[in-house]
């Protein structure tokens, strides 16, 4: 098995990685409105300036939270990471045009939900959602040529690098993570195995790239033999494609 390359990640990897989840976040809040309420509350409080000439787009994406603690996470963690940095202003326009345009379906007066409570520990203590899960495909020719140590190393190697690449996109701190990594990495790393055709995985591979979810390739003499997508991304989104889970 040849190594794996260890380029840093440049920074409109971080650009796209941190809009999908933007663009996650608000589309959870079309179904929660009781979160929604609190969201538009809190990033009207930051003042950012929304574009009013345009109008926020929706799609459903493979990272739109689960459930509201860790839409509540994942929100915080937004917030956190755009506050304070230029490099960013389109994602805060993209959030203060969504808050600016936002329309409370129900005429209720309540206390701001879930963000005001939220502590500064990313969600990672008492988060009522499914353990986080790093997902790993492996090709199925390769597996059925190398041994059950060769298997491991690869899970091991594929599975590192995707969270090492997150890292490196926020400057090594841990704590800077999505949430969902951030627990796999200091929590429990729960992983979940599959195999599938190489021509599957590389479809993998295309369309995790074109929805910007993180995910990371595994070569070896010019064959693709595994990829890893990060916690971040649901399992919803290897439904989608022909594969078998490993047991």
């Amino acid at each position: 098995m040849h190594p794996v390359k260890k380029n840093t990640p440049s920074q409109s990897m971080l650009d796209s990685w941190l809009f999908a989840n933007v663009q996650s976040i608000i589309d959870y809040a079309l179904i929660d409105y009781d979160f929604a309420e609190s969201l538009a509350h809190h990033v009207q409080s930051h003042g950012w300036k929304p574009n009013t000439h345009t109008k926020t787009t929706h799609r459903q994406s493979h990272l739109m939270p689960q459930s509201r603690e860790e839409a509540v996470a994942i929100a915080h963690w937004l917030l956190q990471t755009l506050d304070g940095k230029r490099a960013f202003n389109s994602h805060k326009t993209v959030l203060a045009t969504w808050a600016h345009d936002y329309e409370s379906p129900k005429d209720l007066l309540f206390g701001i939900v879930g963000l005001a409570v939220i502590g500064p520990t990313l969600g990672l203590i008492n988060r009522k959602k499914d353990l986080a899960r790093l997902q790993v495909v492996i090709n199925k020719t390769w597996r059925e040529t190398h041994s059950p140590e060769d298997l491991a190393q690869l899970v091991l190697e594929t599975s590192h690098q995707v969270v090492a690449k997150e890292l490196r996109m926020v400057g090594g701190n841990a704590y800077a993570l999505h949430p969902d990594t951030a627990e796999w990495c200091l929590g429990k790393p729960h992983t979940r195995l599959y195999i599938a055709e190489e021509s599957e995985i590389h479809l993998i591979t295309v369309t995790a790239a074109a929805e910007h979810l993180s995910h990371h390739n595994n070569k070896a003499d010019k064959e693709l033999v595994a990829v890893a997508l990060s916690p971040a991304v649901n399992d919803t989104f290897l439904q989608e494609f022909s594969l078998t889970e490993m047991v």
